[in-house]
């Protein structure tokens, strides 16, 4: 049995995800802010199971209560492959750093960057002792490699994730049946963060024309793509640690 926990699947990346993984002999495990009820006939159509658990992990300790009833099925389960996409994600506040607020701030790197290292910790905990195929995404950004003007929190809370996915594959390389851990980069991809990026005013964020040419021209990768390209990386991993594009597993 496969067993894989994903979050913010009720829209964007997660929700293509969700269907993307969605086969006889996996169990789906989903978490969003809002209702998901809608997704759990079209997985059962595909030949899945699914658990729903509705929280807000940009609040601190919504994550826990999440993976402490993941985990429950984990162990019950013992699954032979578990998988983890941390896909849960903001891109506010946009705008200069000078304007930014504690609440803002808190609440973004609750989201960013706490919940995925606070999931992953839980799910490395319930597997420790199972010997099956354990695997971690850490869904990231290009953002965590370049500056841009109203981001240095996305950038920043993307960057951070990507260290810690390369310090816990490391850790992991100590134990007597090691998690892999990987950052992936989807790219630009059509999803309702795109749709947020592109409502902000200029002032506070000076990319504004490309990212909205993105959209008019077509550029934006369809989030079904990027669910393909994350099936991919499961069936060909890199290197333990890695930290890899969309562009790879197209």
């Amino acid at each position: 049995m496969k067993y894989i926990i994903i979050t913010g699947a009720s829209k964007g990346i997660g929700r293509a995800a969700a269907l993307q993984f969605a086969k006889k002999g996996t169990h789906l495990f989903l978490s969003a802010r809002s209702n998901l009820e809608d997704l759990v006939p079209l997985i059962e159509e595909k030949g899945a199971s699914v658990s729903v658990f509705r929280a807000d992990l940009s609040i601190s300790g919504e994550a826990d209560k999440m993976m402490e009833a993941a985990g429950q099925e984990i162990r019950r389960d013992n699954p032979e492959e578990a998988v983890l996409i941390n896909n849960a994600g903001m891109v506010e506040p946009v705008g200069p750093s000078i304007s930014y607020r504690s609440e803002d701030v808190s609440r973004h790197m609750e989201l960013n960057l706490s919940a995925p290292i606070v999931c992953a910790a839980h799910f490395m905990r319930s597997l420790e002792d199972n010997k099956g195929l354990k695997t971690i995404i850490n869904i990231s950004s290009g953002a965590a490699h370049s500056t841009i003007f109203g981001w240095s929190a996305y950038s920043s809370s993307k960057a951070g994730l990507e260290q810690f996915t390369k310090t816990a594959a490391m850790e992991q390389q100590d134990t007597s049946y090691p998690v892999s851990v990987y950052a992936f980069s989807p790219g630009i991809v059509d999803t309702p963060m795109q749709e947020s990026i592109r409502s902000v005013s200029k002032d506070n964020f000076r990319d504004l024309e490309q990212f909205k040419s993105y959209k008019k021209e077509g550029m934006l990768l369809p989030p079904e793509k990027v669910a393909e390209a994350l099936e991919r990386l499961l069936e060909s991993p890199p290197s333990n640690g890695s930290s890899v594009s969309v562009n790879s597993y197209m």
